[in-house]
């Protein structure tokens, strides 16, 4: 029996939370067992490191486990987490232990969930390099730290052994929830398939029916592109993501487990043409306008406030705040102090 839209978006969400729980208790895992390990070494003065990690990965995964998590901020922030704990690792360890830029390579694996093609080769591209720079950062500081770490000729192969074990597994691991992200996303694209198919058979002899039918799949796209934009305006209300200033139309996609074609589709026919540029800077714009309203320019200065809304360049935001306010900011502000 094909799952309705609602089972397949709670499988979704439920499958996102297993995923950021699986990883969790992976890394708790290979933490306690790196403990172990180097007890059993007699390397005791590294377990300080491994401790709070521990402590984190318990942390962490009670919080996912009882709480609503942001998915695409949960693995974002591990990403550029995990970026500088792997350099400083590469940094520290890459001459006796080369195993360790394996750690790398977790990293673009698991933001596949989140991120397209273009986004993943860029991440790629930047580790390589960050890669390549560890064992001249590492020359660098040489000058300064002291990195010759007596490590046993069995210790550096039983390290080097846990840490091709442990990236492996959690490579594996996100592979796994990447192919059921996938059959869910098929699954959905069935659903829509199948939904068309039933709700718009039309009767190739009886045009009056032709008619009927072309009415009622207006009436249904209607009413699934008001439910799109309303879920795109509870989630921009909840989320603030428009304040990115990098956010784009694949991000929102990605996050609503939508496409680009309707959420576009969506805006421009129900809000006087505004593509998705625009319906999010009014977003922007209406925050900022908020910020004056109160006076925060007195405590901040107006750059401050019009990046922390999602601007870069100044000229971007005075054009489109006169566009949409009908004044320059400067001016808005100043009738705000007569008031």
């Amino acid at each position: 029996m094909q799952a309705n839209s609602k089972e397949l978006n709670d499988a979704v969400k439920n499958l996102r939370k297993g995923y950021l729980k699986a990883y969790a208790l992976a890394l708790l895992i290979i933490n306690i067992s790196y403990l172990l390990l180097y007890a059993y070494l007699g390397l005791t003065n590294l377990n300080a490191v491994f401790i709070p990690v521990i402590i984190l990965c318990i942390s962490s995964y009670y919080f996912i486990n009882r709480y609503a998590v942001n998915f695409i901020f949960i693995v974002e922030a591990s990403a550029y987490l995990a970026t500088i704990v792997v350099f400083l690792l590469a940094v520290f360890f890459w001459e006796k232990m080369p195993v360790v830029f394996l750690w790398f390579l977790t990293i673009p694996v698991a933001l596949q969930i989140i991120k397209p093609f273009r986004t993943i080769l860029t991440w790629s591209i930047a580790l390589l390099l960050l890669a390549a720079a560890a064992p001249l950062v590492n020359k660098w500081l040489a000058a300064y730290i002291d990195f010759s770490y007596s490590f046993s000729t069995q210790s550096i192969v039983l390290i080097n052994y846990s840490v091709f074990v442990a990236c492996l597994g959690l490579i594996l691991l996100s592979l796994y929830y990447i192919a059921e992200f996938n059959k869910l996303k098929s699954q959905q694209v069935d659903f829509i398939n199948a939904s068309r198919k039933d709700k718009f058979m039309l009767n190739e002899h009886t045009d009056g029916l032709i008619e009927s039918v072309s009415e009622e799949k207006d009436i249904v796209d209607n009413a699934r592109e008001l439910e799109l934009l309303a879920k795109i305006k509870q989630h921009f209300k909840q989320s603030k993501s428009y304040k990115t200033p990098s956010y784009s139309i694949q991000d929102l996609a990605k996050e609503l487990n939508s496409n680009t074609s309707y959420i576009s589709r969506a805006i421009n026919k129900h809000n006087d043409g505004l593509s998705f540029k625009q319906f999010m800077n009014s977003y922007r714009i209406a925050e900022i306008k908020q910020r004056l309203d109160k006076k925060e320019y007195e405590q901040f200065t107006l750059q401050t406030i019009y990046t922390e809304a999602g601007f870069e360049h100044q000229s971007t935001f005075n054009r489109v705040f006169k566009e949409q306010v009908g004044v320059t900011p400067t001016a808005y502000v100043k009738s705000v102090n007569k008031n």
